[in-house]
C-alpha cells in the first residue's frame, strides 16, 4: 500500500477508497481461469485416491510412453494456504499454522490415502472464526461442511468446492485487513503525498520510464494562451497557466491528456463528463425557454418547471454506455424533445393534445442541430471553462497554504453536504463543485510536478520567477521535503489480486486497476 502509486494519488480525492475483488473483463478472465483450476484439482484428487487405494493392473502394465504425468497443484495450494494464514493470523498462532500445514507431511498422507481432511477443515474453521469478522462466521461453517461432506462421501467435486470457498473466505479476510489499514493510515498517507510522489516520479524520470517532453510542450502552450487572459496574474501566473490548461482539457472532448496527468486521467474525464452534461442541460434550457416565449401570450416564470424538467432530463440520459457524453445526449434527442415540448406547452397554457407531431419533430430537429453545432464550435463549453477556471484560480490561491490532508478533508465535507442536499438521486452537475475538484487536483499536482516537468530555469524567456506568495516553500525539490515515517501495519497485503473499489461512473468507466 505504501508503494502503490495509484492508491497514493487517489486517496487524496476518493474519501471512500477501498479494495474490492477484481471485476469487469479482468474479473471474468480470473473466474474462467479459477474454474479451470478447480476442475483440474478435482481430477487430481481422484488420481491420488486411485493410486492410494488400489493397484491398477492397466496402469502397471501400460508402457511408459503411454503414461501421462502432470504438474501437481496440491503442494503449491497447501503452501499458498499456509502463507496466507501466517499473514492473516497473529504471531501467537503462526506456529500452530506451520505445524498443521507441514506441506511435505500433508502430501505424504495424501499419497498414502491417510490424510484426515475432516480434522483439517474443522481446525481451519475454528482458526478462521477466531480471527475474522463475525459476519464471516457462516462462510467458515459452510466451508468446513462442504469439505467434510466431500471427504466422507468420496465426492471430490464437493470437497474441492469447500476448498474454493476456503480461498474465497481468505480473500475476503485479506480485503478486510487491507481496508482497515487504509482507514487507519489514511491521514499519514495523504499528508505524505507530495513528498512520496516527488520521490517516485523523480526516480521514474531519471530511469527514463516517464517522458515529460510532451507535457512540457503542452504547458508552454498553456502559458502562451494564458498571457492573453486579462486577469492580474502576479506571482501565481505559472500555476494559473496550468489551471487554464486543466479547464481546457475538461471543457473539450478528444484532447490528449499529458503524460504527467496520467494518474489524474479518470478524475479529469469525470469532470469532462459533468461539463458536457451541464452544456447539454443549458442547450435544453435554451430550447425550452424559446418555446415558452413563442407560445405564451404573457410573461411567465418557468424556473420551477424547468428545475423539475432538468431532473427528468438527467434521468433520461443517466445510462451505462460506452458512448461519449455528447453521443448519449444526441442518441436520446427524441425523448428529450418530447419532455421539453410538453413542459413548455404546460407553461404556455396549452394542453398535451394540442401539440402536433410537427411541433415535436421541430423541437427534436432544433435540439439535434444545436447539439451537433456545440461539438464543432464548443461555444457553451468555452464559456463554462472560463467560469470554472476563474473559480479554480480563486480557490487555488486560498488552498495553496493548506496541507494535503486539510484540502482533502475540506473536499470531503463539501461532498457530504452535496450528497445530503440531493438525497439518493443522481447529483446534479455543479460548476462550483467542478471548480473545487480542479483546484484540489491542480494544487496537489502542481506541487509535485512544477519543478519536475513544467518550470525550467535553463529556458531563457520562458522560465517564470515565482514570487514569495506563490512558492511558499511548497514547490521545493524532493530532497528538501521531509517524508513522514512509513507506518508498518503488521500485515502484508502485497501480491493480492484486487482492485481499488472506486465509484463506477454512469458510462461504465472505472478507475485504473491496481
Amino acid at each position: 500500500m505504501q508503494n502503490n502509486i495509484n492508491l497514493r494519488v487517489d486517496i487524496n480525492y476518493d474519501h471512500d477508497l477501498h479494495f474490492t475483488p477484481i471485476s469487469g473483463p479482468r474479473g471474468d478472465v480470473k473466474r474462467d481461469e479459477a474454474k479451470k483450476y478447480w476442475l483440474s484439482l478435482v481430477a487430481e484428487f481422484r488420481i491420488y485416491i486411485h493410486n492410494a487405494m488400489s493397484r491398477c493392473g492397466d496402469c502397471d502394465e501400460a508402457p511408459r510412453s503411454e503414461q501421462v504425468f502432470f504438474v501437481q497443484r496440491l503442494p503449491s495450494m497447501f503452501e499458498n494456504l499456509k502463507e496466507l494464514l501466517i499473514v492473516l493470523v497473529p504471531e501467537r498462532d503462526q506456529e500452530e499454522v506451520s505445524n498443521n500445514l507441514d506441506v511435505d507431511l500433508l502430501m505424504q498422507q495424501v499419497r498414502n490415502g491417510v490424510l484426515d481432511v475432516v480434522r483439517l477443515s474443522t481446525w481451519l474453521a475454528k482458526l478462521l472464526t477466531t480471527h475474522c469478522a463475525p459476519m464471516r462466521d457462516e462462510w467458515a461453517e459452510e466451508m468446513a461442511q462442504k469439505i467434510t461432506e466431500g471427504a466422507t462421501e468420496g465426492d471430490m467435486t464437493s470437497l474441492v468446492a469447500g476448498l474454493e470457498k476456503l480461498f474465497s473466505f481468505l480473500e475476503a479476510m485479506k480485503l478486510d485487513v487491507a481496508n482497515h489499514q487504509i482507514r487507519t493510515f489514511r491521514i499519514p498517507l495523504i499528508e505524505d503525498t507530495i513528498a512520496f510522489q516527488l520521490d517516485y516520479f523523480e526516480s521514474r524520470i531519471a530511469d527514463q520510464k516517464i517522458d515529460i517532453s510532451n507535457s512540457r510542450a503542452w504547458y508552454r502552450n498553456m502559458c502562451q494562451q494564458h498571457q492573453l487572459c486579462p486577469n492580474d496574474k502576479g506571482g501565481f501566473a505559472p500555476f494559473e497557466s496550468f489551471l487554464h490548461g486543466l479547464a481546457g482539457l475538461c471543457a473539450h472532448n478528444g484532447q490528449e491528456i499529458p503524460e504527467t496527468l496520467r494518474y489524474d486521467t479518470s478524475r479529469l474525464l469525470q469532470v469532462q463528463y459533468d461539463v458536457q452534461d451541464i452544456v447539454h442541460l443549458c442547450l435544453c434550457d435554451d430550447t425550452f425557454t424559446d418555446l415558452v416565449h413563442r407560445w405564451s401570450a404573457r410573461p411567465c416564470n418557468a424556473t420551477l418547471v424547468y428545475q423539475a424538467l432538468r431532473g427528468r432530463i438527467l434521468d433520461l440520459t443517466d445510462v451505462e454506455s460506452t458512448q461519449s457524453v455528447p453521443e448519449i445526449w444526441l442518441d436520446h434527442v427524441d425523448v428529450l424533445a418530447v419532455e421539453i415540448t410538453r413542459a413548455a406547452a404546460a407553461i404556455a397554457g396549452r394542453g398535451k393534445r394540442s401539440i402536433t407531431d410537427i411541433e415535436f419533430r421541430n423541437t427534436e430537429s432544433q435540439l439535434r442541430m444545436i447539439f451537433t453545432q456545440e461539438q464543432t464550435i464548443h461555444g457553451k463549453a468555452s464559456i463554462l471553462a472560463k467560469s470554472i477556471e476563474e473559480e479554480a484560480v480563486r480557490l487555488g490561491r486560498i488552498w495553496w497554504e493548506k496541507s494535503p490532508f486539510e484540502m482533502s478533508e475540506t473536499q470531503r465535507q463539501w461532498q457530504l453536504t452535496r450528497q445530503n442536499k440531493n438525497g439518493p438521486r443522481r447529483i446534479m452537475p455543479d460548476l462550483t463543485d467542478i471548480a473545487r475538484r480542479l483546484a484540489h487536483t491542480g494544487v496537489v499536482h502542481w506541487k509535485v510536478w512544477a519543478n519536475l516537468a513544467y518550470l525550467d530555469e535553463r529556458d531563457e524567456g520562458f522560465g517564470v520567477e515565482l514570487g514569495n506568495d506563490f512558492n511558499g516553500g511548497s514547490c521545493a525539490t524532493a530532497s528538501e521535503l521531509v517524508s513522514l515515517e512509513h507506518h508498518n501495519a503488521g500485515h502484508g497485503v502485497l501480491g493480492m489480486d484486487i482492485d481499488m473499489g472506486l465509484d463506477q461512473d454512469r458510462k461504465g468507466h472505472k478507475e485504473e486497476n491496481c
